[in-house]
């Protein structure tokens, strides 16, 4: 189920507004950092494994499926190497 998908339901959104307040934000303001990189699409992913992480800590019982980083490898014909594997 991707982010989008979750996120369209109601009591998920409820439940993330509880666990994930709203930071306040204060006047706009000039980026003090500029991005470095233009690959917002590794940036996502990267938010979408955090959050993940922070879902499955919260919920210890809950199922989950394989990572895009898994898939990948099934695509390119590698298992997944021992080291992977913490």
């Amino acid at each position: 189920m991707s982010l989008s998908s979750l996120l369209e339901q109601t009591d998920i959104r409820v439940r993330l507004r509880q666990d994930f307040p709203k930071p306040r934000l204060g006047a706009r303001k000039e980026l003090l950092a500029r991005p470095l990189i233009k690959r917002y699409g590794l940036v996502g992913t990267a938010f979408d494994y955090w959050l993940r992480f922070r879902l499955q800590r919260l919920n210890p019982n809950a199922q989950d499926r394989s990572w895009i980083a898994e898939q990948d490898l099934q695509m390119l014909g590698g298992g997944l190497a021992p080291f992977c594997y913490v």
